[in-house]
């Protein structure tokens, strides 16, 4: 998928201002996710399971990979403890060439605002049916909120259906 150089922008300085609200912990005390994997079950997240390790936390973010491969990322609010967004990796198995002659690995990036309470896709492929789909969506902004979700997670479902993997 193609990333606009305003969306790598934004993304980049949202990483180090959330950076600077928390310096990097570290391992530690595994945070509960009960609470929080209830919220995840009712908006439709892939929950994080028992199974799961957690990596700790850098710049205010969990880390956290599941037993099968899933990896997620979560960032609260160092205050409060609020769910503020959070971002689930699926990772397709292969990797490609670029015209530069990079071997990025192919992959999938379904994020969560909880403020916004809307989600957003992003991925690197070389695949130009997923990237007109992705395209596709971009294009239908002038949607409602609800309707730009439930978009959202079928274009999510439909790339992981393809690359033979599960979103929940």
């Amino acid at each position: 998928m193609r990333i606009s150089m305003i969306q790598w922008m934004w993304w980049s300085s949202l990483f180090v201002f959330m950076g600077c609200l928390d310096a990097p912990r570290g391992p530690g005390a595994r945070p509960d996710v009960k609470q929080s994997n209830q919220v995840r079950k009712k908006i439709g997240i892939r929950q994080i399971q028992n199974s799961w390790t957690y990596y700790g936390t850098e710049f205010g973010a969990e880390d956290w990979v599941g037993a099968e491969g899933g990896y997620k990322r979560v960032q609260r609010d160092p205050h409060t403890g609020e769910l503020l967004w959070e971002e689930a990796y699926y990772y397709s198995g292969r990797s490609f060439v670029t015209n530069k002659g990079n071997h990025p690995v192919e992959m999938l990036t379904v994020h969560y605002d909880y403020l916004r309470k809307r989600f957003s896709v992003a991925g690197v492929t070389d695949d130009v049916t997923i990237d007109k789909m992705v395209d596709n969506l971009e294009s239908g902004k002038e949607q409602s909120r609800q309707m730009i979700n439930q978009e959202t997670i079928r274009l999510a479902d439909t790339i992981l259906r393809k690359w033979k993997r599960k979103r929940l």
